[in-house]
C-alpha cells in the first residue's frame, strides 16, 4: 500500500483518468436516452436535420429532467429507457459515425433480447 503522497502531475492523471470514465459514462447514457426518445418519436432526427430540437428536448424533459434527484441513477435509466445501461447504443452510434472511415466490418446483428 503507498504511504506517500501523490505528487502533482500523478494527482492529476488520476483526475483526468477519473474525468474520462465520467465523460465516457455520460456518451453512452446520452446515446441510450437518444435511442429511447427516437424509438418513441421517430421523426426526431429528421426534426434534428431541419433544427427542430423541441420533440427531443420535450421527450428529456418528460423523462429525465423533471425527476431530478428524486430516482438513483440506474434506476432512472430504467425508467427512460425501459432497460439498464448498457453500451449497444453507443457502439452503434460510433460503429455509424466511423465505421466507413476506417472500414470496420459490419455489426452482427442480434435478436430482440438487446
Amino acid at each position: 500500500m503507498r504511504t506517500t503522497p501523490l505528487t502533482t502531475s500523478e494527482a492529476g492523471y488520476h483526475l483526468q483518468v477519473r474525468n474520462v470514465h465520467k465523460l465516457a459514462g455520460g456518451n453512452i447514457l446520452a446515446a441510450q436516452f437518444y435511442d429511447a426518445a427516437v424509438r418513441a418519436h421517430p421523426e426526431i432526427p429528421r426534426e434534428i436535420e431541419s433544427g427542430i430540437f423541441s420533440t427531443l428536448h420535450g421527450w428529456l424533459v418528460d423523462n429525465i429532467y423533471r425527476h431530478g434527484r428524486k430516482y438513483r441513477p440506474d434506476d432512472l435509466v430504467q425508467r427512460a429507457t425501459s432497460a439498464p445501461m448498457r453500451m449497444e447504443p453507443y457502439l452503434a452510434y460510433l460503429r455509424g459515425k466511423y465505421g466507413e472511415l476506417y472500414s470496420l466490418p459490419a455489426q452482427k446483428r442480434q435478436d430482440a433480447a438487446v
